[in-house]
């Protein structure tokens, strides 16, 4: 009869992680091959930051946000 101490014993070892082809997340554009897949496209990127800056001109001109005196 086996001992308990006979039997082997599964291992904790991590597989390896395994690059995935990665979409952009706010269009879905396939873009590079990425290890954990987080991406957005420079296109996305743009759109962004025009949205932001435009939003706070905004603000600034209403007369809110930290830039009004």
């Amino acid at each position: 009869m086996a001992k308990p101490e006979d039997t082997p014993k599964p291992t904790t070892e991590e597989s390896p992680r395994v690059e995935k082809p990665s979409h952009c997340l706010l269009c879905g554009l396939a873009g590079p091959t990425l290890l954990y897949g987080h991406w957005i496209c420079d296109h996305c990127k743009n759109v962004v930051q025009a949205e932001a800056v435009s939003q706070k001109r905004k603000i600034v001109k209403e007369g809110g946000g930290p830039l009004s005196r």
